[in-house]
């Protein structure tokens, strides 16, 4: 019974998440900061002080920016299918996670409905 259900969450997952985040355009306020500060991190060589705009960006932690960094510097033309990719996985460690939280506090079936 475990398998299964886990396979119903995956394929959710799969099914509503992934042909939407391909058909949406880049957002300006999202996703070209988050640009434009992985790219600020290879020019000005520092990569644990994020900079927006010659600021310091404290709104997230650099985990993300640390993995679309070498996106956008090797691979700039693709940058936004990659970089949704790399939004799907973390997606899905986020509901994985989430999932292993709540089973160890609650029952199985209060997971999945707070995954869903």
């Amino acid at each position: 019974m475990k398998k299964p259900n886990f396979l119903i969450l995956l394929s959710l997952l799969i099914l509503f998440f992934l042909p939407a985040s391909f058909l949406r355009p880049a957002f300006h306020p999202d996703e070209v900061r988050c640009f434009k500060i992985a790219a600020s991190m290879h020019s000005m060589g520092d990569f644990l002080l994020l900079n927006y705009r010659h600021h310091v960006y404290f709104d997230k932690p650099p985990f993300y920016f640390w993995f679309l960094a070498p996106i956008v510097r090797f691979f700039p033309a693709a940058r936004i299918p990659l970089a949704t990719l790399l939004n799907i996985f973390c997606a899905g460690l986020i509901l994985y996670f989430n999932y292993r939280l709540i089973v160890s506090e609650a029952d199985k079936n209060s997971a999945y409905l707070a995954n869903i």
